[in-house]
């Protein structure tokens, strides 16, 4: 199962499945999906292929590689089995056009840069939904919320994230080195194929709660 996986991948196995796999999803449309006498060689494979070869951030080559371990999951059949009513039927899972615009990434990754087949090139992107109508809390709420922590460090890290704009991963990874105090700069330095964040700024409010 896969495309000539390499040595290193056979290592893995069960061991990669309990650490990065779930058998439990989100959707209820899934069901439990059964992973007994699943091959996993693939999977890891291709979780380094988008880490060395796409040079993917770890998030995103493990998001991909469950996405392919769920389609395989779905199909009960090798990567080099599945067709493409097969891949039409688990994408029909995912009524939301971001969702489905997820897997189908990943799906198109897989098998056309990975196995090199043409499978995926009758899919396309949907139109990305838009709801504007959502609730948005008020600004008097963010406040209670704020009053409510405790901890000078929680405080700290909400109106960092409130400030900043930084996404999670850019804002725990910064170091004490990558923070300028006095000019209220912060230098994440996250560098991937859809983003880079060279510099970021917090407000006075924040460097207060830093500073303590």
């Amino acid at each position: 199962m896969g495309s000539n996986p390499t040595p290193r991948t056979k290592l893995f196995g069960k061991k990669f499945h309990q650490k990065t796999i779930s058998p439990e999803f989100g959707c209820s449309n899934y069901g439990k999906f059964s992973y007994r006498n699943f091959d996993f060689t693939v999977i890891q494979d291709f979780r380094e292929f988008c880490l060395f070869e796409r040079r993917l951030a770890r998030g995103s080559s493990d998001h991909y590689s469950n996405t392919v371990s769920r389609l395989l999951a779905f199909t009960k059949r090798g990567a080099n089995e599945v067709t493409v009513k097969d891949i039409r039927q688990f994408l029909s899972l995912y009524r939301n056009n971001w969702s489905y615009a997820n897997q189908l990434k990943a799906l198109k990754l897989f098998f056309r840069e990975y196995l090199k087949k043409d499978l995926m090139d009758g899919f396309v992107f949907s139109p990305r939904q838009f709801n504007f109508n959502r609730y948005l809390p008020k600004k008097e709420d963010f406040r209670t919320f704020f009053e409510t922590l405790e901890k000078i460090d929680d405080k700290a890290l909400f109106l960092f994230f409130a400030s900043s704009g930084l996404r999670r991963n850019e804002v725990l990874n910064l170091q004490i080195t990558d923070i300028d105090l006095e000019k209220g700069i912060c230098y994440p330095n996250h560098q991937s194929q859809t983003k880079s964040a060279i510099y970021g700024f917090f407000n006075n409010e924040t460097k207060k709660y830093l500073k303590e």
